[in-house]
């Protein structure tokens, strides 16, 4: 009797608000219970995910269509979710969620499967749907926070981002960054993808940048494509998409150098202190030369003027030949050729362009403005496409 009273319909109406999704939620009729078990968010995930794997059959009562998930239709559904359940279990579920005998179930008894899964109610043992509902809830999460992105999005809380497309199995969202204004990267939008898994929020998305871009946060692909590997190392449980997204502005705006692959920059770092050292043996050159020069001045004899310019020279060259073959130099020298020839191509395509911002930065500027007017800016030429046989 309790379950007849809870699936039959009643006149209480539910106000949908002035949110579009929220009204089609409404519009499809839904028992007020499972109204009240469900919010909106989560009866329009569980409707994508049941549109994913439902096929449309005749409904003889109404002279319609509608629909269900059949048994195989179920089965890959729960597949999906990470679950293999046998056919004998499938056909317990059908057999006590059929309630019109279709041999399928609705999407409004799917919600009741899935109520009942919940509440440890069902024919089969709650243990073995553990992961399902936790891959719904992962899902759940996710739609929200794409949706609050959104909102704050179009009420202007969130400048220069936006939502294109977001859905499927595993969900998938579509993003459009401006580049921020007063940088390099300014007047340019980058396309971006990031695919969610069971793991979210624990491990981060996978990001990917399909709009070339010349970014030292930016590892850049053969196909084009840009990735973001230091995801790994700094995100935190924590974090939410408003979280990666702020994080994407935050490098567009002010590239951290922090975050350059260890292996680049250890080699930066060792160019940096060869650099200075050489620098500083210049320096030290120069200054010598000067001093015997002003000693040179004061002596008025020509034989001893001429034997100080020949030892001088001697001098210079000597101490050339002792910089050519200075120890240490020599031996960072040949850390340096060591370690870039254990670099594979993109990682050395990624090490010039780490190397242009830390030595050469008026240079690095020039080569990012002209990848936004080649690639980023609305009337750029279309991107490199991405090879979809490639691995």
């Amino acid at each position: 009797i309790v379950d007849a009273i809870r699936v039959d319909r009643d006149d209480e109406e539910i106000e949908a608000g002035d949110n579009e999704a929220d009204v089609l939620v409404v519009n499809m009729k839904l028992p007020i219970w499972l109204l009240r078990e469900y919010t909106f968010s989560e009866i329009r995930m569980y409707k994508t995910r049941f549109d994913l794997f439902s096929v449309t059959i005749p409904d003889i009562d109404t002279n319609h269509t509608i629909s269900v998930l059949q048994s195989s239709h179920l089965q890959q559904l729960f597949l999906s979710l990470g679950q293999r359940i046998s056919e004998q279990h499938i056909h317990l579920l059908l057999d006590e969620h059929d309630l019109k005998g279709v041999g399928g179930i609705s999407f409004e008894e799917f919600l009741t499967l899935i109520f009942k899964i919940q509440h440890g109610n069902t024919a089969i043992d709650s243990s073995l749907m553990e992961q399902v509902i936790a891959e719904a809830k992962s899902q759940q999460q996710i739609l929200e926070e794409i949706e609050t992105i959104m909102k704050m999005a179009t009420e202007g809380r969130l400048q220069g981002v936006s939502v294109t497309n977001y859905g499927g199995y595993p969900l998938q969202c579509e993003l459009v960054i401006q580049g921020p204004a007063d940088t390099v990267y300014e007047g340019g939008q980058y396309n971006i993808s990031l695919a969610f898994d069971s793991s979210y929020p624990f491990i981060a998305p996978l990001v990917t940048v399909k709009t070339r871009i010349f970014c030292i946060n930016i590892f850049s692909q053969v196909n084009g494509d840009g990735m973001l590997p230091h995801l790994t190392h700094i995100w935190k449980s924590t974090w939410n998409l408003f979280s990666l997204v702020s994080h994407i502005l935050e490098f567009l705006s002010t590239p951290i150098v922090q975050l350059i692959p260890g292996n680049i920059m250890q080699i930066l770092e060792l160019m940096d202190e060869l650099n200075n050292e050489q620098t500083q043996t210049q320096t030290q050159h120069r200054a010598e030369e000067k001093e015997e020069e002003e000693e040179g001045e004061g002596d008025e004899n020509e034989e001893n003027r001429r034997y100080v310019a020949e030892e001088k020279c001697s001098s210079i060259k000597l101490n050339s030949s002792d910089a050519e073959v200075s120890p240490e130099i020599t031996y960072k020298q040949q850390c340096i050729a060591d370690m870039l020839s254990s670099l594979n191509r993109m990682e050395l395509v990624h090490f010039s362009t780490c190397r242009l911002y830390l030595f050469e930065r008026e240079v690095f500027d020039e080569n990012a403005r002209l990848f936004v007017r080649e690639f980023g800016s609305p009337h750029a030429s279309q991107p490199v496409q991405k090879d979809e046989n490639r691995d």
